[in-house]
């Protein structure tokens, strides 16, 4: 499937959910984590791609998730994201640029952290944290897919 149809499948989903502007540099942490997820699911449904979950958590803009359910297609920004986004055109490749280093931890620290963080919260009483991102698996076993 090509980058172009994902993006539309993408942004079909997040105007669902209300955000009727959404571009390829879209960013994700304006929705909450059941919205990433369903994008996600939707995005992997049509591809055949399966993300995984750290990768999808890691994703910062809506072209991010959509390029990671199309490898090796053409990453080049669609035409339709850059009609609506001038800043994306401008803006290089995440490949590019090593300021993507600069921006966070990779997804192997990421993991780290998120190791010690449960460490550090096994002594805690068992309270699901609210703020948690789903897995792909159980968005799809709530959703019934």
């Amino acid at each position: 499937m090509e980058v172009a149809q994902l993006m539309s499948l993408g942004a079909g989903v997040l105007e669902r959910e209300g955000y009727p502007d959404a571009t390829e540099s879209f960013e994700l942490s304006r929705v909450d984590s059941v919205t990433r997820w369903a994008i996600a699911v939707t995005l992997e449904d049509a591809s055949g791609v399966v993300v995984p979950d750290s990768e999808i958590c890691a994703a910062r803009t809506l072209g991010e998730l959509v390029r990671l359910s199309c490898p090796g297609a053409d990453l080049s920004l669609t035409t339709s994201s850059s009609q609506h986004d001038g800043a994306a055109a401008a803006r290089p490749t995440p490949a590019a640029t090593s300021a993507d280093a600069a921006a966070g931890p990779s997804p192997e620290q990421s993991d780290k952290a998120d190791a010690q963080d449960q460490s550090n919260q096994s002594n805690a009483p068992d309270v699901p944290d609210e703020n948690a991102p789903l897995s792909a698996e159980d968005l799809r076993a709530a959703l019934g897919l």
